[in-house]
């Protein structure tokens, strides 16, 4: 199906979103995952979308192309894009010393680079604030919510109690990093409430996808 053009040529959704991420330096969503993303907005027919955890705009973006494609919709990019939020809770000395030495000013520049350009903005509504504070931003019932925020144990978890009440019954929930061992109380929580669709083993996260009973 085409719904991109790049140089004149006609782009199919996989092409698109492969070209997409490529552009963009920064984030650990490969295509694999992007691709399983878009495709999920137009077989479900998504709508309202939220990410949790958006760093460079990767999956953002793969996510606004599948709405795109569709001609509605709009994705809640939630970050506060402070290395100190991260800091909180770090998963461990590794995570701690990355967070405190990366420019996150400089990636919230590029975030802003990336939809910019990406020909899919219109469909991109970006939340600078903590996961707390835009669930009381975000009200209407979400059809699709990505939790890829803080991986510690209470910061994952605190995504989910917050969230998840917001998505509607049938809707989507898409948990990253579902390996890490500090994600898997979250995961025991999705799934009393979720039935595991499927896993996307990427090169650079292992997401899997639920649907809300």
């Amino acid at each position: 199906m085409g719904i991109g053009k790049a140089k004149g040529v006609t782009m199919t959704l996989q092409e698109q979103v492969t070209a997409a991420l490529e552009r963009i330096r920064e984030g650990w969503c490969d295509p694999a995952k992007g691709i399983a993303i878009a495709e999920t907005v137009i077989r479900e027919g998504c709508n309202t979308c939220v990410e949790i955890g958006v760093f460079a705009g990767k999956s953002l973006i793969a996510t606004a192309i599948g709405l795109s494609h569709q001609g509605k919709g709009v994705v809640y990019g939630i970050d506060s894009w402070q290395a100190s939020d991260s800091l909180v809770d770090a998963v461990d000395d590794v995570a701690r010393n990355w967070w405190s030495t990366i420019d996150i000013e400089d990636i919230y520049r590029q975030l802003l680079g990336n939809v910019a350009v990406s020909g899919v903005a219109k469909h991109i509504c970006i939340l600078r604030m903590t996961s707390f504070d835009a669930s009381k931003v975000v009200s209407r019932p979400i059809d699709l919510l990505h939790v890829d925020g803080h991986h510690s144990e209470w910061s994952s978890t605190s995504d989910v109690v917050l969230w998840l009440p917001k998505v509607r019954p049938g809707g989507i929930v898409l948990m990253d990093d579902v390996n890490w061992p500090s994600t898997q109380t979250a995961i025991k929580f999705v799934e009393k409430w979720c039935d595991k669709i499927k896993t996307i083993e990427g090169k650079e996260s292992t997401s899997s996808f639920y649907r809300k009973r």
